[in-house]
């Protein structure tokens, strides 16, 4: 949950979950969401759900600390903030290819 200095509420809920394929190899389907109290038009954010986002890792651990990987995923926006992007020219939805670095300490 999340409040902003003006006082605007929102939220996310994220879900992940490992798939293990070896020791050091792993898939994880992600799964993540926002939603907002009210209109925040400066960040592009309607009332309401705003967006869903489904997606693919793979991992390589190196060592449990060290894992690079790539993936992809779709992000689809919804209701009240679709409106807004569409008036700013920009697309509701879309794919995208991810790579990273995943550490811990």
């Amino acid at each position: 949950m999340f409040i902003s200095h003006d006082g605007d509420v929102s939220a996310r809920i994220t879900a992940t979950y490992d798939l293990l394929f070896s020791q050091k190899v792993v898939l994880q389907p992600r799964f993540e969401t926002n939603f907002a109290v009210q209109r925040v038009s400066p960040f592009d954010v309607g009332k309401g759900l705003n967006d869903l986002q489904i997606g693919l890792r793979l991992r390589y651990e190196i060592k449990r600390e060290f894992a690079p990987y790539i993936g992809f995923s779709w992000f689809h926006r919804f209701g009240d903030t679709a409106a807004i992007v569409r008036g700013k020219g920009e697309r509701p939805n879309y794919f995208t290819a991810v790579f990273g670095l995943r550490t811990w300490f």
